[in-house]
């Protein structure tokens, strides 16, 4: 191997060390361009440079290849975040510098003389240098040009492609996905005030997106674990809010702030249209779930709704006491006082379901139950059916 193949081996093998320097000298140093949401994206684009100047070391001028896509990529997010040129081309000056000394200090330490290689090396990465700063200015100047879209259908593109598993510029998202989240999901006027408001209460940074003119997404992120139940309690003490409010359980990272979003999403549609107020997938995750069973919802309708309709009323009153029955815990006396009725009238129409359904309270709640608040969600009951009178027997 020649003195030139030695320095190459010697330039791989000391990579790791060549990308962490030069990282570091721009964090630190007077370009700062990445900070903290574009850490990676500046990171790549370290790598990547490294990368094309071994290239030009071990190949030439020629076969280096092309400008790596990320070095571009970074001229991109320093123009969107307003870094002017000269900034940006010195950080691209201090990067070619170092990997320069890194390629002298360790033809030094090889004991074979320079000769004409180095000088070749050096004039194959001035040459290198010289395309990609040329190819820097030209993609500022264009990216700079451009008119920038607003920062909502920035954030709104950059949520649905999170959600979709692709990757994405953080600065363009403006949110800190590692931590804690919780997803809301919401439908109607005025939630967007209530979640800026919870977020404050509850010292949360939020995104928030709209992808209709109705219905928002937000998440609520920070480094700790916050409780639904709170946020909950907060949105029900707020003021009037003529919205639907789904939040999901608290998730971490990534994964989580998916989760919590898709658990948010899900829950919605537990809360009929027009109809305010706030749900959580804990409460409700089950019967939405449920929900989307068109199978098992009829089944539960025929089974333990259909057969109250043959009641006078259509079977109002006997659902009204079984509401009231299973929302006061299966307890005759709590649910008689909430309806404002006595014992044994609650009692009375219990038993009448009962005996129209076929089996025993106790045997069924659960399903009683879920029957009603399917119910309760648009799935109505057929309409009664109707006595036919009695046929007249031909003449």
């Amino acid at each position: 191997m020649d003195a030139r193949g030695r320095v190459s081996a010697r330039l791989r093998a000391r990579r790791p060390e060549i990308e962490e320097t030069i990282l570091g000298r721009l964090v630190d140093g007077r370009d700062r361009a990445a900070g903290e949401g574009g850490a990676l994206g500046l990171a790549s684009a370290v790598s990547a440079g490294v990368s094309h100047g071994l290239a030009g070391v071990e190949r030439g001028e020629e076969r280096a290849g092309p400008i790596p896509e990320p070095l571009l990529a970074q001229v991109h997010r320093s123009a969107r975040r307003g870094v002017d040129l000269a900034d940006t081309l010195t950080g691209y000056f201090t990067g070619y510098t170092l990997f320069c000394d890194f390629i002298l200090r360790t033809a030094d330490e090889d004991a074979t003389r320079h000769g004409q290689w180095l000088h070749d090396v050096l004039r194959v990465e001035a040459i290198l240098f010289e395309r990609v700063l040329s190819a820097v200015a030209e993609e500022h100047t264009r990216e700079r040009r451009r008119r920038p879209r607003p920062l909502a259908a920035r954030q709104l593109e950059c949520v649905k492609r999170l959600l979709a598993g692709k990757s994405i510029d953080p600065d363009e998202l403006a949110y800190e996905v590692e931590g804690w989240h919780v997803g809301a999901v919401t439908r109607g006027s005025g939630s967007a005030t209530v979640l800026r408001e919870l977020a404050r209460q509850a010292d949360r940074h939020m995104l928030l997106v709209r992808p209709d003119e109705e219905i928002c997404w937000a998440w609520l992120g920070g480094r700790r674990r916050v409780a639904v139940a709170d946020l909950a309690q907060s949105v029900l003490a707020a003021a009037a809010v003529d919205a639907a409010i789904a939040l999901g359980e608290p998730g971490r990272g990534i994964d989580g702030w998916r989760l919590t979003h898709q658990q948010a999403n899900t829950v919605l549609r537990v809360v009929p249209h027009g109809v305010s107020g706030v749900v959580r997938y804990a409460d409700a995750g089950l019967l939405a779930s449920i929900s989307r069973d068109q199978v098992l919802v009829t089944s539960l309708h025929q089974a333990y709704l259909a057969p109250l309709a043959e009641a006078r009323d259509g079977g109002a009153h006997l659902r009204d006491a079984l509401r009231a029955y299973l929302r006061a815990g299966c307890n005759v006396s709590s649910a008689a006082a909430a309806l404002g009725m006595s014992r044994q009238t609650v009692s009375s129409r219990l038993r009448a379901a009962e005996q129209m359904i076929g089996r025993t309270l106790e045997s069924c709640a659960p399903e009683i139950d879920i029957a009603l608040r399917l119910e309760d969600l648009g799935h109505e009951l057929p309409a009664r059916r109707q006595p036919q009178p009695p046929r007249r027997p031909p003449d």
